[in-house]
């Protein structure tokens, strides 16, 4: 865990300095070398996996992303479309027990044949089983089933398994599941074509529900959700969907931006077609939604400075 760290620390440095801060090529070392590290020797550890496998990547993928703390590991790992740890843990796990019958097959001597002839029932035995149950496979040795033709059915599972358990402990109100965008398939795209960091950082922000706003304050502040108005004095809450669709403070930004994107789309201005407008559909409209989103946060963080000011004085 620490190694991951630190290779994540030095993933971070290099991406701010030499690595030209493109985030699907900073994921791409991380796993590389930093999931490595974390699953070395993982395919006799099975019994070992630590309750927390993912906080070095789930780090990584904050710091890149620049959203607050109010979106939660699992909703980052969603919107970039990584896979948990564990998962590909178990993954390694069961390619080595179905590598074993054929090491033995091509192997003369040593001692690989032992490993399928002893029948005592390790926990590491037990735990691999038990993972099979989970699957829906029927396995009381744990490795008797894997063989070649039940090893890629075995990965779909654990795949959908994992897709389902991230997904529902995503499904918070920060994060792209709370607006009804779908979780990505990989790294989206948005990412490879919106080269300015900061308009990606600020579509990202927007995409995870996580834009400067009275609800996000009000969480935190412990305000009734009820009264987490927005300060255009129209009595609605500052919802996202409020922010881009119809609040009166961002009536300019909304023309340049917003509503040519809902012209081009044919679609309403309701509150429905924020799935849409932030979905990634298109990198047209998500390099408007980009720059709407960086010109809401700039003209909070001024308002929040210029409030501050006379305090300092």
């Amino acid at each position: 865990m620490q190694a991951a760290s630190l290779t994540a620390k030095a993933i971070l440095r290099f991406y701010h300095t030499k690595g030209t801060k493109h985030l699907p090529a900073a994921l791409q070392v991380y796993e590389a070398k930093g999931t490595s590290k974390l699953l070395y020797g993982c395919e006799i550890w099975a019994t070992a996996i630590t309750e927390k496998p993912d906080s070095p990547m789930q780090n990584l993928l904050r710091t890149l992303a620049g959203t607050p703390r109010c979106v939660a590991g699992p909703a980052l790992r969603t919107e970039f479309g990584q896979s948990s740890t564990e998962m590909k843990a178990w993954k390694r796990i069961f390619n080595f027990c179905a590598w074993l019958p054929i090491a033995v097959d091509d192997t003369h001597g040593g001692f690989t044949h032992l490993v399928l002839q002893d029948n005592h029932i390790s926990p590491r035995r037990k735990r691999l089983s038990a993972r099979l149950t989970s699957l829906g496979f029927s396995s009381p040795s744990g490795i008797a089933i894997l063989k070649s033709e039940f090893l890629t059915e075995v990965k779909i599972r654990l795949a959908r398994l994992d897709f389902a358990s991230t997904t529902s402990r995503a499904r918070r109100t920060c994060s792209g599941l709370a607006l009804g965008i779908p979780p990505s398939e990989g790294i989206p795209s948005y990412c490879y074509n919106i080269s300015s960091e900061h308009l990606r950082k600020a579509l990202t922000r927007a995409r995870t529900n996580s834009l400067p706003s009275a609800i996000l304050t009000g969480r935190f502040q412990g305000t009734p959700f009820s009264m987490r108005l927005c300060s255009c004095q129209s009595g609605a809450l500052e919802t996202i969907d409020h922010t881009f669709l119809s609040c009166l403070l961002w009536d300019e930004e909304r023309a340049r931006f917003v509503a040519p994107a809902l012209a081009e789309l044919n679609i309403p201005s309701q509150p429905w077609a924020i799935s849409i407008l932030l979905a990634d559909i298109h990198p047209g409209i998500s390099l408007q939604m980009a720059r709407f989103a960086a010109a809401v946060i700039k003209k909070k963080e001024q308002n929040d400075s210029s409030r501050t000011e006379p305090l300092n004085n």
